[in-house]
């Protein structure tokens, strides 16, 4: 998630209480979406802070730990290969497409942790990448997490917050342009698919 191509932390984006690391870029959904200072990579972190009255915590958990799902839920995944499961998480090697470039490929490994009622879904590449197949191209930063709880008005509160750059030769300046509508297309296909 998580997960999609235009995506996707390498250092935290500030918080609410006064930091001024993150400016206001729109709002929808029950959302509002930030960009972050652009990191030393060239990323630019992305988040979102949402209000999603008709979602449970189970929904958005059960969901986020289905990684089969990420391919139907995500245009822009074009496959999802199960590596290996444990009781908290999982790792893929995923195929990320989009048009006008190579499809990036990479594999990644997604972690859920639980707290005091905080359930986060936490993602990022391997350390160690295997050789991308023929004609696919390493991606070169994917990482993220969403983390939520039950509001307090019923409903859940959830961020998602995403780096990512795709690898090769994209200047990330390019990639930062068309970045942050893809971080929101990310968030409305897993509002929709909660939907249905």
């Amino acid at each position: 998630m998580m997960w999609t191509v235009g995506l996707l932390v390498s250092v935290a984006l500030a918080g609410k209480n006064g930091d001024t690391d993150k400016v206001l870029h729109s709002s929808g959904l029950g959302c509002e979406f930030y960009t972050g200072a652009v990191q030393p990579s060239g990323s630019m972190p992305i988040m979102a802070e949402c209000v999603w009255p008709q979602v449970s915590v189970g929904m958005l958990d059960t969901l986020l730990g289905d990684a089969e799902q990420q391919t139907e839920m995500f245009t822009s995944v074009a496959s999802t290969d199960v590596v290996e499961q444990s009781a908290d998480g999982f790792t893929i090697r995923q195929v990320h497409v989009s048009s006008r470039i190579s499809p990036r490929e990479g594999l990644v490994v997604f972690k859920r942790t639980e707290s005091e009622g905080i359930v986060t879904h936490r993602y990022a590449l391997a350390d160690v990448q295997p050789p991308a197949s023929s004609g696919h191209v390493t991606i070169a930063e994917h990482q993220g997490f969403w983390t939520f709880s039950a509001g307090s008005a019923g409903g859940i509160q959830l961020t998602y917050q995403a780096t990512y750059l795709p690898g090769g030769n994209i200047p990330a300046l390019l990639v930062r342009r068309f970045q942050t509508p893809a971080i929101i297309r990310t968030v409305e296909e897993v509002y929709r698919t909660l939907q249905q």
